[in-house]
């Protein structure tokens, strides 16, 4: 076993060869690389205070009605949980949006005019009066401002008066109330919405049986997702307490499972020239398939893939040059007998990053921060048709770790070790990678702890392997969350 270095090199590294014709990489174009950078990404996080993340995504209203209403079924089979179910889903399904909701659809509703929008806000708004002020009835609610901006606004002040009447409105006789019952289900999209409101207006209405199959229909709902929850938190709690077990097993020590040399074997400003190149690439091809290639086609997933090629082909043409290997320079191929310490180290990896992003979420709530619901929200995944989220998927499981371990740890990080000991190579390059992901401070304090633990896995290990196997698994949980809980 080998103690993870924590104070960094005993000595200054040698010096590494330099290539026959000189330095690869001119510093000179590598500084208009940076600038490219620069203007790809600094104007966009300039306007990010002033601008909505959902500015961002494509069919946003889609998905808020999706996370929401979803979020709202399983809410109420949580209720009727036991405590200890209730408990874990509190820890890794967050299915209580809580008031922010409203708050959510207002946003959505004030971007983008949308009446559909403003019911869903006026229904979150009475739900949470009626379950605040019990028996009480919910203040008498308003047709919406821009009621006359589409046929369906023009019902949506009578449903809701119908679904929460002021105090001392006469009820609806039994004609009325089944005509706009019958509205309900016609024009309201089909769902939460559509059956909370249906319930509300039965339920005034003295329509017991019509309460009675829109409450069930929630309820049924909301136990299949309650069950998918369970097993997503089950898998969660296995990887972390495996990971916990073979942590203990180990001492803490890590490992090698390759032999790849750190510091590596090139000159700084050769590493930090391929990392800019590589990364100014990614950012340009990455732009252009936003611009030009049609979204939820075949054609979307492969472009998004192809934006990584440039790092990977610049890496094996400057690795070339030094006359090493990639697997060699990255520890890419296993050392005999070590398959099971790499599977050991990436479930280790993999526990400590769930905890980490759980302990995280925790304390962001003690202090009252919360993350925009679209935040990173990979939409892709939800709406595309199911052969290009399959793509996306792949991409998200196995190419992207890949590539971004590849150039953030490899790239990055090893030129840095090369003037820094472990420890603040290590946050520089996991500050780098998370910045790159442009989130918002619940997912940068996320991503910057699991950048930070799969450095220190290579530094240790001498092998990228079990950093690209954690990250391949991170995201996979991700996806399969957004896959069994909002797309299925």
């Amino acid at each position: 076993m080998s103690d993870l270095p924590s104070s960094g090199v005993a000595a200054t590294p040698p010096a590494p060869p330099t290539p026959p014709g000189g330095p690869l990489f001119s510093i000179y174009l590598s500084f208009i690389y940076a600038l490219v950078i620069l203007a790809l990404t600094v104007p966009g996080l300039l306007a990010a205070p002033s601008r909505s993340p959902i500015e961002f995504l494509r069919q946003p209203e889609d998905s808020l009605e999706r996370l929401v209403t979803r979020q709202m079924e399983l809410r109420e089979a949580v209720r009727a949980a036991p405590p200890w179910q209730r408990a874990l889903t509190a820890l890794f399904a967050s299915p209580d949006p809580g008031s922010e909701a409203a708050d959510w659809f207002d946003e959505a509703a004030g971007a983008f005019g949308s009446p559909i929008a403003q019911l869903y806000r006026e229904v979150l708004t009475r739900e949470a009066d009626r379950a605040a002020r019990g028996d009480d009835p919910p203040a008498a609610p308003e047709a919406p401002a821009d009621a006359e901006a589409e046929p369906l606004a023009g019902h949506m002040g009578e449903w809701l008066r119908a679904a929460y009447p002021p105090p001392g409105e006469a009820p609806l006789d039994v004609e009325r109330a089944a005509a706009i019952l019958r509205e309900i289900r016609e024009l309201a999209p089909p769902g939460w919405l559509a059956d909370t409101l249906v319930a509300r207006v039965a339920e005034g209405a003295g329509n017991a049986a019509a309460r009675a199959e829109a409450e069930g229909a929630i309820a049924a709902r909301g136990r299949v997702l309650l069950g998918r929850a369970m097993a997503l938190a089950a898998s969660n709690v296995l990887f972390a307490l495996v990971g916990i077990a073979l942590l203990v097993a180990s001492r803490g020590r890590l490992q090698a499972i390759g032999a790849a040399p750190i510091p590596p074997p090139w000159l700084v400003r050769d590493g930090l020239g391929l990392f800019v190149r590589g990364a100014a690439a990614y950012l340009i091809l990455a732009s252009l398939t936003g611009l030009f290639i049609p979204s939820d086609t075949l054609a979307e997933p492969f472009t998004a893939m192809a934006a990584g090629v440039p790092m990977l082909l610049l890496t094996q043409r400057c690795l070339a040059t030094y006359g090493i290997s990639l697997p060699r320079a990255f520890g890419l191929r296993i050392s005999p007998g070590r398959a099971g310490t790499l599977a050991a180290t990436a479930i280790v990896l993999v526990a400590l990053s769930v905890a980490a992003a759980v302990l995280i979420a925790l304390g962001a709530s003690a202090l009252g921060v919360s993350s925009h619901w679209a935040d990173g929200f990979p939409e892709e995944i939800l709406w595309a048709p199911p052969g290009v989220a399959a793509l996306h998927i792949a991409d998200t499981v196995i190419w992207t770790p890949f590539i971004e371990e590849l150039a953030f740890r490899g790239v990055l990080y090893g030129t840095l070790r090369r003037r820094l000991p472990v420890w603040p190579a290590a946050l520089v390059s996991a500050g780098v990678f998370a910045a790159a992901h442009g989130y918002g401070v619940i997912g940068f304090a996320s991503v910057l702890v699991s950048g930070l633990l799969w450095t220190l896995a290579y530094e240790g290990t001498r092998s990228l392997l079990p950093g690209i196997v954690a990250h391949g698994v991170n995201n996979l949980i991700v996806a399969a969350d957004m896959l069994a809980l909002l797309r299925l």
